[in-house]
């Protein structure tokens, strides 16, 4: 669905149609994610372990965010995912 995205400009017609489909799939995914391991998460971890683990992320998604997300993307994938 990116790669879909990246391909499109923003006047297209159909991007703000597909916009709205990549949110609903993001929220769909996070909402999975906050009803099954976030919890079991929690219970696990002390609170400093946790905000620990939240430091170590941040750096490479810091690096991340740095790079040419959509050459990247591009080039990893043939063409878009097909949502489901």
């Amino acid at each position: 669905m990116i790669a879909d995205l990246l391909d499109l400009a923003p006047t297209d017609e159909t991007f703000d149609a597909k916009v709205k489909v990549l949110q609903e799939l993001i929220d769909h995914h996070l909402g999975e994610k906050e009803d099954e391991p976030f919890p079991k998460v929690k219970k696990l971890f002390e609170k400093q372990e946790l905000e620990d683990l939240g430091i170590q992320m941040e750096a490479p998604f810091n690096e991340l965010i740095q790079t040419e997300l959509r050459t990247d993307i591009l080039a990893e994938t043939d063409h878009p995912a097909s949502a489901h």
